[in-house]
């Protein structure tokens, strides 16, 4: 496994294959917390805090803010 990893629980090593590694999506973030992964559509979305928005990134559209309404 890739020594790019801190693991603070060792059942982490369990849900990561041996040649993982970590890839920067997006930069631009104050700070960011929180990734999700849709699986249907292949993008991860997570929080800008101090910007107070949220962030999108997927291989097919690359990164733009996302936008949700609530009725």
């Amino acid at each position: 496994m890739n020594s790019e990893f801190e693991i603070f629980d060792e059942r982490m090593r369990e849900l990561l294959l041996p040649d993982s590694s970590l890839e920067k999506l997006a930069t631009g973030a104050t700070w960011s917390e929180g990734p999700v992964y849709f699986p249907k559509e292949d993008a991860v979305i997570w929080s800008d805090i101090p910007s107070n928005r949220l962030l999108r990134w997927s291989a097919r559209d690359g990164l733009s803010e996302f936008f949700f309404f609530v009725h």
